[in-house]
């Protein structure tokens, strides 16, 4: 396995961002899921799946004002409700790359990211390494995350693909 894939999965596409409420797209995962198992039986590569938030994230991060930073105790609240979310949502992904034959698992930017004025500075890469090695696909995800300067921060599936 020479190459590596770092594909982003848009938020607006795998779930109904345009909804009030949090429902997954689950034609199209369904859909993408296949795509993807397909092009991993046709050809060796390795492959990081980073998925974006849609209405999951954007949902209390808007009500929450967690784009802000820290500034008062109900954001924790916010924060928790935020972070679940983007679990559930993650945990849906997984799902749908499992049942298409891929052995997919979560990898939690908010265990070991950290942001700096809502930039992130910190995010290891040896664990990703290691499962693309061994033919497992990482599922991240936009997340809240810790900032050392704003207390809480928002970190996009977008930001995350380059590391």
């Amino acid at each position: 396995m020479n190459e590596l894939i770092v594909l982003k999965l848009g938020g607006s596409v795998i779930t109904r961002k345009e909804e009030k409420e949090f429902e997954i797209n689950s034609e199209n995962l369904k859909r993408i899921s296949k795509e993807i198992a397909n092009a991993l039986n046709e050809r060796d590569f390795g492959l990081v799946i980073v998925h974006g938030a849609g209405s999951f994230g954007h949902l209390p991060a808007k009500r929450y004002e967690l784009y802000k930073g820290l500034r008062n105790k109900t954001q924790l609240m916010g924060f928790s409700i935020a972070h679940k979310s983007m679990q559930y949502l993650n945990l849906h992904v997984i799902d749908y790359l499992q049942k298409s034959g891929i052995n997919a698992i979560p990898y939690q930017a908010s265990a070991v990211g950290i942001l700096s004025n809502g930039r992130l500075v910190h995010f290891p890469t040896t664990i990703i390494k290691k499962l693309v090695e061994m033919n497992i696909v990482p599922v991240s995800h936009g997340d809240v995350l810790i900032d050392e300067k704003m207390g809480i921060g928002i970190l996009s599936g977008d930001h995350l693909v380059p590391y």
